[in-house]
């Protein structure tokens, strides 16, 4: 299994984690996985009927207390443009701070 992680922790120490595991088999199971301050709090597995939709884009959403602060947390995960590499966007409110921020991302 391939797997890719990005991290992001603010100022306030609030950690996020983007875990993106994938197979090559059609027939072998794929998950991805956000996690806040080491807790999952999105999750998503795939299986063969959708293992070769390497240009589809899904997103994980989540919002999280920390330090009696509320956080609205969005992941964007898709390929990166040009190519077929997984690429990621981290969002804290309509902010994008993490991830693959350089990158385009398609999202179909």
């Amino acid at each position: 299994m391939l797997t890719k992680r990005w991290l992001y922790q603010n100022e306030e120490g609030l950690r996020i984690e983007v875990i993106n595991a994938w197979k090559l088999f059609p027939k072998l199971r794929s998950r991805e996985a956000l996690l806040v301050n080491g807790q999952a709090v999105s999750t998503r597995e795939t299986g063969p009927h959708d293992s070769f939709k390497t240009t589809t884009a899904y997103t994980h959403t989540a919002v999280v207390r920390h330090k009696e602060k509320d956080y609205r947390i969005k992941i964007k995960l898709g390929s990166k443009c040009p190519g077929f590499a997984v690429g990621c966007h981290i969002f804290v409110g309509d902010e994008l701070v993490g991830g693959d921020t350089a990158s385009k991302l398609m999202f179909l």
